[in-house]
């Protein structure tokens, strides 16, 4: 039994070292736009989810004296987003305005400028802007094989592109995306170097440990 203790203590440990590495944040700045030229104007922070590993928690900023367009031109949305695979997924926590288009077929969501993508979240409107800075969300994986979900991106002008964004600004509007620019980029389910370190030093402290005490119960014998 005291073996076992060990053995699960040190599992423990190494799976809480892999998890507070997969929790690091990851950031994507919407520096790129087909009508704004070069700049930024905003984030995509993403981290997995604390209480489900097959989850991603989303936060959409973007910058002071900039709006969400509310569109439904089909080509500008509130965010377009890919996932590696197309899962099937549940988006919760939307705050009330945005809406969900319930399409995921590969690639048949247009972003202009930007090229197509399979998730999208909409600002249903007549083109008045909306006043909040931000927004966030939840995205589950609902495959019948839950995994942990990666995102995808399009390649454009040699730049990867993994989120795009409708804003206005100045009285124009128009897409801006966003690229990957910092934290530590989402695996599926593949801990850090810094980790898998940890956890061979958990593991090699119990197997000193269980070795000492196999040496002590053969010198009482």
């Amino acid at each position: 039994m005291k073996k076992t203790a060990l053995i699960g203590a040190a599992l423990g440990l190494a799976l809480s070292f892999g998890a507070a590495s997969m929790a690091s944040a990851t950031v994507y700045t919407f520096t790129q736009s087909e009508s704004f030229g070069a700049g930024s104007f905003g984030q995509v922070t993403v981290t997995q989810d604390a209480t489900n590993a097959n989850a991603l928690d989303f936060l959409v900023q973007i910058n002071q004296g900039e709006l969400f367009h509310a569109a439904t031109d089909g080509n500008h949305h509130a965010l377009t987003f890919d996932l590696v695979g197309n899962p099937d997924i549940t988006i919760s926590g939307l705050p009330t305005g945005f809406t969900l288009n319930g399409d995921q077929s590969n690639g048949s969501n247009k972003a202009s400028a930007f090229g197509n993508f399979d998730y999208v979240i909409n600002l249903p409107g007549n083109g008045t802007p909306y006043a909040p800075l931000s927004f966030s969300f939840v995205a589950t994986n609902n495959n019948a094989v839950p995994a942990p979900l990666v995102l995808d991106y399009n390649t454009v002008g040699g730049n990867k592109i993994y989120f795009t964004t409708d804003v206005s600004t100045s009285g124009a509007t128009g897409n801006v995306a966003a690229t990957y620019t910092g934290g530590s980029l989402l695996k599926a389910g593949v801990p850090e170097p810094a980790s898998w370190a940890m956890m061979l030093l958990g593991f090699g402290g119990v197997g000193a440990m269980l070795r000492r005490r196999r040496s002590h119960a053969l010198a009482l014998a």
